[in-house]
């Protein structure tokens, strides 16, 4: 067998072995990535664009998506916001012909290594019937996109792999299948992609970690990237049958774990998630401490929507959401890109209807992980697929500090809501298109099912700044 399900996300789930025997129908790609060396990580990487959005469109006027083919694989369009989109993966080609996936593993997940060399997606064949499309890490030219190898790591959820925010050769994964060589146990680990290995940083092996409990990431807010020292530190949470955890942080630089903290409402499932300067984190409702978990106040938007960690011009963290309105928290206003300075609680609308933009369409996630060019976020908003709304199957540029917003493609990806016109496609969540900006602001990455097929491919899009 070579893949298992669990939630709505496959897993990668088994030894990196048995998943390249698993794809050997790769093909041509395999073949030639089996003689092609890694791209040299000691590069500076593009530089960030000072005007991200020069050259495309601002404005708040309806621009219709424009119904086109699937693209071919590497041939460049421009959209009709004055971006570069390219299709860079073609999964049913490379898998003999079945549906399946390949895309970024998350919004909130980097898929370009730090100076932009490298690149991993996911495959999986999601929700594809029939299909063996094997589930596994795919690591690819971060430049020009061709396949180099699969990645021989396991990890305890999808999302569980994180770039070293500073170092370009290395991958943070946590996994609960043992690493290569290594502990068959719940371990934090680091994968050198010019040494092909993997070493162990810190074993979960001892109280509250009981035996066989599930050590993840938690809900993948990522690591802290912005903290005056250059310290990394990421939250851990342990499951102990839901809602029932424990969370504790890693410094992952200095090798020192925080006290562990249990936790047993369901609203804190997500577990501990550290901010960008790794002073404070949030679990739940709250903002904590990022060691001591201490509480600091309450968050005045609602965590349970889509969002993600950044950075604002004054260097505090940003909890960079979308917001529908609840009944909790009421006095939100409501917008696909609302921004919450954490150590205040402040609120502000950049894309919402506080700012003449319409209320928020729904299927809408946030990236904030340009570590090089911070306060601008990436926004992936399904709306109705038809893309003939204002914001609808779109995806944006917003920056969190002037208001500056501009949209940047048509992802055409249907999403997987059955209630819109058209219906979510028959990947479901994995046709969800989960843009995911690059360190430097300078591209974006998206999924799509392009109108609703049963294969979900990844696109670039390549903004007119990006300098190589």
């Amino acid at each position: 067998m070579c893949h298992r399900s669990k939630f709505r996300r496959l897993q990668a789930g088994l030894p990196g072995l048995l998943l390249w025997l698993c794809g050997a129908a790769f093909g041509l790609q395999a073949a030639y990535a089996a003689s092609r060396p890694p791209a040299p990580p000691g590069l500076p990487g593009p530089p960030p664009a000072s005007q991200p959005c020069a050259g495309l469109t601002s404005g708040q006027g309806v621009v219709p998506m424009v119904e086109r083919a699937k693209p071919g694989l590497g041939r460049p369009y421009k959209s009709v916001y004055g971006a570069t989109v390219e299709r860079i993966t073609d999964v049913k080609a490379w898998n003999g012909g079945q549906n399946g996936v390949i895309a970024p593993m998350y919004s909130t997940v980097p898929a370009w290594n730090s100076n932009e060399t490298y690149l991993v997606l996911y495959q999986t064949k999601g929700f594809a019937k029939g299909s063996n499309v094997p589930a596994r890490y795919l690591l690819f030219n971060g430049m020009n996109y061709q396949f180099i190898r699969d990645l021989p790591i396991t990890t305890a959820d999808v999302e569980d792999v994180y770039w070293s925010p500073v170092d370009p050769d290395i991958l943070y994964y946590i996994t609960d299948y043992g690493v290569p060589n290594g502990n068959w146990g719940p371990v934090l680990a680091q994968y050198s992609v010019s040494r092909n290995s993997s070493k162990v940083l810190h074993r979960f092996d001892g109280p509250p970690v009981a035996l066989n409990q599930k050590v993840d990431f938690g809900h993948i807010l990522y690591l802290s990237w912005n903290n005056a020292d250059k310290q990394l530190i990421v939250g851990i949470r342990a499951q102990a049958g839901y809602p029932h955890l424990f969370a504790a942080s890693y410094n992952i630089t200095t090798g020192q774990a925080g006290p562990w903290k249990k936790y047993v409402s369901d609203k804190d499932w997500t577990g501990l998630q550290i901010a960008p300067s790794g002073k404070l984190g949030i679990i739940g409702d709250r903002v904590v401490d990022a060691v001591s978990q201490a509480v600091v106040r309450r968050l005045s938007t609602d965590p349970g929507e889509h969002g993600d960690f950044g950075v604002l011009a004054n260097g505090d963290d940003a909890w960079v959401s979308s917001q529908f309105g609840s009944s909790i928290f009421s006095s939100v206003p409501e917008g696909n890109v609302i921004v919450e300075n954490l150590r205040t609680g402040q609120v502000r609308t950049i894309v919402g209807k506080a700012t003449g933009w319409r209320y928020p369409g729904g299927g809408s996630h946030i990236s904030a992980l340009a570590f090089k060019n911070p306060g601008w976020v990436a926004n992936s908003i399904v709306g109705n697929p038809s893309g003939l709304g204002l914001l609808d199957s779109t995806i944006l540029l917003a920056n969190i500090d002037t208001g500056q917003v501009c949209r940047v493609a048509h992802h055409h990806a249907n999403g997987s809501d059955p209630t819109t016109h058209p219906p979510g496609g028959p990947q479901g969540y994995w046709a969800e298109p989960h843009v995911v900006i690059s360190p430097s602001g300078t591209r974006l990455l998206f999924a799509s099912d392009w109108g609703g097929s049963p294969d979900v491919d990844t696109y670039v899009v390549t903004l007119p700044g990006f300098r190589p």
